[in-house]
Parts: structure tokens; C-alpha cells; sequence
């Protein structure tokens, strides 16, 4: 990236002075998000596995996606090994991320890799949106106190900066919403 790189870092500066990089997060949010992603991602099986129960808990018909899931109750879910494999799977994906939010070409690559694993399946640009603010309550009940103002702000700043990629990738695509 070069020249680029360092003239897209210069010209980066927010209000507070701090630098903003690859995902568009200032190194505050940046650290507000591992430090809080650290916390949850110890327990990475209890937590896939909460996460996609909340999920769809507020998102009911989502689990139609994912035939082993359908008629299962959350006691079954809960139990599901294959629910655990997804859910760990998912919490390795946002540690990648979250380990990588300062390098731009991983962000785009991260975005690309999703949506052609989604696509297929019939997940919807929508859907993404839906899954990061059930993230973002999910977090939020997780870490209590910890998750706070600051926290929020930066999580919300990070589902804001997936928009922009997710909808390129998807336009190259034909995916609509």
C-alpha cells in the first residue's frame, strides 16, 4: 500500500487527533472492541453458542436456515453440537476481525469471503444488519458494566463501517436486499 497507505493515515485524523485505519475506528475504538471481544471470545463454545440462541431468539425464522436447527427448542440448541461447531466457527471469524480491524485489505477480504459463503444460501444484506445489533445486545448482556458508552459507540462505529464493503461486495454480486 505505500504512499497510499500513509497519505490515507495522515488524512485520517478525527476531532480527538486519533489516527482512523483500515476499518475507518480510531485506536480508541479499536481497543474498546478487543478489549471488550477478549472478554467474551475466552469462552468461545458457551458463547457461539448464546449468541446464535439469542439470535434466533429475536430473529425466529431465521433459524430455517439451518435445517438441523428447525424444530429444536432452546434446551436442544443449547446441547447441539452442531450449533457449538457453527457458533465457535463464527467467534473464530469476529476474532480474526477484531485481531485485524487496522488492516484494510483483510477488512475487504473478510467482507468478500462472507457474502460469497452467504450468498448461496440465501442470506440477505439485511440480515447481516440484523445479526450485528443482536451482536451488539449480545455483548451488551454479556459484559454488563463493562460494555460501556464508549464500547457501545465503538461496536456501533464498526457495524457502521461493514456497510460500505458489505455493499460493494454484494453489488458485485447481484445481491439485493
Amino acid at each position: 500500500m505505500g504512499n497510499r497507505w500513509a497519505i490515507y493515515q495522515r488524512n485520517s485524523q478525527n476531532k480527538a487527533g486519533s489516527t482512523k485505519v483500515g476499518s475507518g475506528l480510531t485506536q480508541r475504538e479499536m481497543k474498546a472492541i478487543r478489549f471488550s471481544w477478549k472478554k467474551v471470545s475466552a469462552d468461545m463454545k458457551t458463547n457461539g453458542t448464546s449468541f446464535f440462541i439469542k439470535f434466533f431468539e429475536c430473529h425466529p425464522a431465521y433459524k430455517d436456515y439451518f435445517p438441523a436447527f428447525r424444530d429444536k427448542t432452546v434446551e436442544d440448541l443449547h446441547r447441539s453440537l452442531i450449533l457449538q461447531a457453527h457458533g465457535i466457527s463464527v467467534m473464530y471469524s469476529f476474532t480474526t476481525l477484531v485481531e485485524n480491524l487496522n488492516d484494510e485489505t483483510y477488512f475487504m477480504k473478510f467482507m468478500k469471503q462472507s457474502v460469497r459463503s452467504h450468498h448461496s444460501r440465501g442470506v440477505s444484506l439485511q440480515q447481516y444488519e440484523e445479526m450485528f445489533e443482536v451482536l451488539i445486545v449480545f455483548l451488551e448482556e454479556k459484559l454488563g458494566d463493562a460494555f460501556n458508552d464508549d464500547t457501545r459507540r465503538s461496536w456501533e462505529r464498526l457495524r457502521s463501517s461493514f456497510r460500505s464493503p458489505l455493499n460493494r461486495c454484494a453489488r458485485r454480486r447481484n445481491w439485493d436486499r
